[in-house]
């Protein structure tokens, strides 16, 4: 046990504080990332398998040097639900209505479906509180 304290001192030894901190916090960083990675993947799996799409109405626009932050509002299951993104596009405005894909048992998961608008038969009322498995059309 000496042994292995004398070398892992040695190793040290001559080393600048800043590269200590670099060799102690690389492991963390990366074993961080891949845990990140994995759970993104899951969470993509789950949304494609037990998503249902929703149509929610933009309520606040935040514009960010990093990017553009939205919360929008919909109901799952007769609750109001008030959801953050940051998003891509820079069309984004007071009312819109997008649509949002969520897992139902667990809204917390969800995204922003961008690449879709919403057609204005849909932009009804009484079409907040549906949701549908696949992108509705009219």
């Amino acid at each position: 046990m000496n042994f292995i304290r004398k070398i892992n001192y040695r190793s040290f030894k001559g080393l600048s504080a800043s590269a200590k901190f670099m060799i102690l916090t690389l492991p963390f960083l990366g074993i961080f990332v891949v845990v990140s990675l994995i759970q993104r993947h899951k969470h993509d799996k789950w949304l494609a398998k037990d998503g249902v799409y929703l149509i929610a109405s933009v309520s606040d626009v935040h514009t960010r040097k990093s990017g553009i932050t939205i919360e929008a509002t919909c109901y799952l299951n007769g609750k109001l639900l008030k959801l953050k993104s940051s998003v891509d596009r820079r069309r984004y405005y007071l009312g819109q209505r997008i649509f949002i894909r969520i897992v139902p048992e667990d809204p917390d998961i969800y995204e922003v479906v961008e690449w879709e608008t919403v057609q204005d038969c849909l932009k009804k009322a009484d079409s907040m509180f549906k949701s549908w498995k696949q992108i509705p059309r009219c």
